[in-house]
């Protein structure tokens, strides 16, 4: 991996220190193996008849942490050194898988020979042994521990307790039997005479038991480092799958043999791949619907699974950068374009490889325009104006006098009174007749039909019959009224009237015939202004962040999908249109969102409905 890509994911693990699993990549492996988990514990009954899977092989190989995987959960004792399980482990799953973690082989005698017991194998006996070891009689007991029940590290398992003899009957191995046997061993801690011993005679007494047919399942257990390496070297695992071979081909000659599975007990990658080996082993009538999902409902699943947690650390990216001004530094190196740089380094691994980061930082040019060009759109310029000054003579206006005779004409008001007649209007009562019409009740008589059936006799035989009715009928009466009239009357008054005499006086006066300019002195004077920038203001990302941020994310799928041969430029195209049509739907919301301080987590939300829109 580039190392500037692999310092860009570095650091923004750093950033989102909360939420570590955020970069956390996941291939298509890891997420079917999370599958095969998830159906063993939940799925109902995945196979058609219940299947003891047992797991041997030696002390601190990794058989305890393999069943404490499926049960996500340390429920089952184990200190990972020497002699750490002493009875048989045991649970039950919804899935009818049962599993049974052996005691550790090649290390204690004791220990050992209650691993034999169960299994069925010749026991050891060591006089050597301090105290002198001798093999299990049917009298001495087996211990089951049932972690069934146990859901967290308080619950107690179930002790079982069982006869040698009980154990090992025909009638009980009808349901302790195994059906498959994993053996486990760590190439780390090599393969030793004692493994070889130990795995030969577990081959010959399950090949006679099944008549030939081989149910133990070979698998390496690789351990990784805290730097992520594995923990075995390329010798040693050649070595062990070598010498693996070597004992079952002794054993089992010509016949089929199951495949070495390599495995991590810890996390759990493998498990698919060792769930198809069972599946080669079991009958079919037992296999019920674990083989479908192994071939495609496991391969949909993780295709499906690995683009929700994409979309998921893309839209946890995206909605923490929105709201970050855009000129934020972290250890010197620009935010943004490191953030760009990790999305690529995520994409690449998650989609394709970590030797596909290669291929990115040859076209990483494309990525860092845009980023650029979402940077510049989020920067505002602050400017003030300016004064734009010149220098101007202060100067005066002086007048121009000369003296000149002056003739001022005055008036002076003469008054005098004469009569003035007038017409005015004043009101005056006047009788009149007015008319109006009332109306006075007057009897009358009128012919009607007679109504029913004696009506209509009667009108046969009397005709109509007369009836007196009232009606109210208008009348128009005349009557007096006084009225309020406007008279016109000539009148005479007393009016004064001004009038002015005209008089002249002639004086002399100094008078402003002109004037002129002088300076007194010169001044500085604005002329205008000028918009200057004094600065740059940072906003924050807000939404060309999350545009360009989800634009580079969703290209990296583009780029490493399947046959893609386009250049990275054309990926983000696509990726941009495609973008486009999901978010444009929910921008005012998002905007809305990138400003509250209470946001971030809606937000993310809702770019996620985006990105699965």
């Amino acid at each position: 991996m580039s190392t500037i890509l692999e310092g860009s994911l570095k650091l923004l693990q750093e950033i989102f220190e909360e939420d570590k699993d955020i970069l956390k990549i996941f291939t298509l492996d890891n997420l079917e193996a999370e599958a095969i988990k998830e159906n063993f514990r939940t799925g109902s009954q995945q196979f058609a008849e219940a299947i003891n899977m047992y797991v041997t092989g030696r002390t601190g190989a990794g058989k305890t942490t393999l069943g404490n995987c499926l049960l996500v959960g340390f429920q089952m004792a184990s200190t990972g050194f020497q002699n750490c399980t002493k009875e048989i482990g045991y649970f039950k799953m919804a899935s009818n898988l049962r599993y049974y973690d052996e005691p550790g082989a090649c290390d204690n005698v004791k220990l050992e020979n209650l691993n034999r017991a169960s299994l069925l194998m010749p026991q050891i006996a060591s006089q050597f042994s301090d105290p002198p070891v001798i093999p299990l009689s049917d009298s001495d007991q087996l211990e089951v521990l049932d972690f069934t029940n146990c859901k967290t590290q308080a619950d107690k398992a179930d002790k079982l307790f069982y006869l040698v003899a009980q154990w090992q009957s025909d009638q009980m191995q009808k349901d302790v039997e195994p059906d498959v046997i994993i053996y486990v061993l760590a190439p780390d801690k090599q393969f030793l005479e004692a493994d070889r011993k130990y795995l030969g005679e577990l081959l010959q007494t399950w090949k006679k038991r099944k008549k030939n047919r081989c149910i133990v399942i070979p698998a390496l257990n690789i351990f990784r480092n805290e730097n992520g390496t594995i923990a075995p070297t390329e010798q040693q695992l050649t070595y062990a799958r070598t010498e693996i071979a070597k004992i079952y081909k002794v054993v089992h000659k010509d016949d089929w043999i199951p495949p070495i599975v390599e495995i991590n007990s810890k996390t759990g990658e493998g498990i698919q791949k060792l769930t198809g080996v069972i599946c080669q082993i079991l009958p079919p009538d037992k296999i019920g619907n674990m083989q479908q999902v192994l071939q495609d409902d496991l391969k949909e699943f993780a295709v499906q699974e690995r683009l929700n947690r994409y979309y998921r650390t893309l839209s946890l990216i995206a909605a923490r950068l929105s709201r970050v001004k855009i000129n934020q530094a972290v250890d010197g190196f620009n935010f943004f374009e490191t953030t760009a740089s990790a999305i690529c380094a995520y994409g690449a691994m998650t989609f394709k490889s970590p030797e596909a980061v290669g291929d990115i930082m040859t076209q990483f040019e494309t990525i860092t325009q845009e980023v650029e060009q979402a940077q510049k759109s989020r920067q505002k310029e602050i400017t003030e104006k300016r004064d734009i000054k010149r220098k101007e003579d202060i100067t005066q206006v002086v007048p121009v006098t000369k003296e000149e005779d002056v003739v001022t004409t005055k008036y002076r008001p003469v008054t005098t009174t004469k009569p003035v007649e007038e017409t005015v209007v004043v009101q005056e009562a006047v009788k009149e007749q007015v008319s109006r019409t009332v109306y006075v009740t007057e009897e009358e008589t009128e012919e009607r039909w007679r109504e029913g059936v004696f009506g209509k006799v009667g009108n046969f035989l009397l005709g109509k019959k007369r009836e007196k009715v009232l009606k109210e009928k208008p009348k128009t009466v005349t009557e007096d009224q006084m009225v309020v009239k406007p008279v016109e009357k000539t009148v005479t008054r007393q009016q004064t009237v001004t009038d002015w005499k005209e008089e002249t006086e002639t004086r002399k006066e100094t008078r402003v015939t002109g004037y002129r300019t002088e300076k007194i002195g010169e001044k500085e004077v604005v002329v205008g202004q000028e918009e200057k920038v004094v600065g740059t203001e940072y906003l924050i990302g807000g939404y060309p962040v999350i545009e360009v941020l989800l634009t580079i994310g969703l290209s990296m799928p583009i780029h490493f999908g399947n046959n893609s041969s386009s250049s990275l430029s054309s990926s983000m195209e696509k990726a941009e249109l495609k973008l486009q049509h999901k978010l444009s739907p929910f921008q005012s919301q998002i905007e809305q969102l990138v400003t509250r301080p209470d946001g971030e987590q809606k937000l993310v939300e809702l770019l996620q409905k985006a990105l699965h829109s």
